[in-house]
């Protein structure tokens, strides 16, 4: 998709054009002698969250447990860079987490569940599971993670 943004729309050609887009997607607010990062324009775009105080506790954060329990941990590795600014990175540490060869497809893995907490959003990823095994809930979020990386993959 060359000079479009993923939403269908151009790319903005000049600076101008970027912070306008920004401004509209409530990103950034403009002030009298220049522009201000809003707390979520921060916390998906920044390249480091420790810049902006106000948001920097929402980095994202994954923690690697050994077995089903949480008393072993593996790892707990915290991000610095916003959500969107460093998905990539981020998706690409999880998958380095898996045992080797391991794919939700290939295995059949419950979808990862995504709980809203207070000041945290927390994901829980599943152990392999045959599908008709699987609970009504835990299909029903399996097909869809499945069509949506199916659409965001095409």
């Amino acid at each position: 998709m060359g000079n479009e943004w993923k939403l269908g729309k151009p790319y903005p050609t000049t600076q101008e054009g970027v912070l306008e887009r920004l401004v509209a997607a409530n990103l950034i607010e403009r002030l009298t002698d220049g522009y201000a990062v809003l707390n979520i324009g921060a916390v998906l775009l920044a390249k480091n969250l420790r810049s902006f105080e106000s948001v920097w506790r929402k980095a994202p954060r994954i923690v690697v447990y050994k077995g089903d329990s949480k008393l072993n941990t593996l790892s707990d590795q915290t991000g610095e860079k916003g959500y969107a600014a460093g998905f990539q990175g981020l998706v690409q540490y999880v998958m380095g987490k898996l045992p080797q060869n391991e794919t939700a497809e290939l295995l059949q893995l419950p979808a990862p569940d995504f709980l809203i907490e207070y000041r945290r959003t927390v994901a829980v990823i599943y152990g392999a599971r045959d599908f008709r095994a699987m609970d009504r809930t835990d299909r029903v979020r399996a097909c869809y993670q499945h069509c949506v990386l199916q659409w965001v993959l095409r």
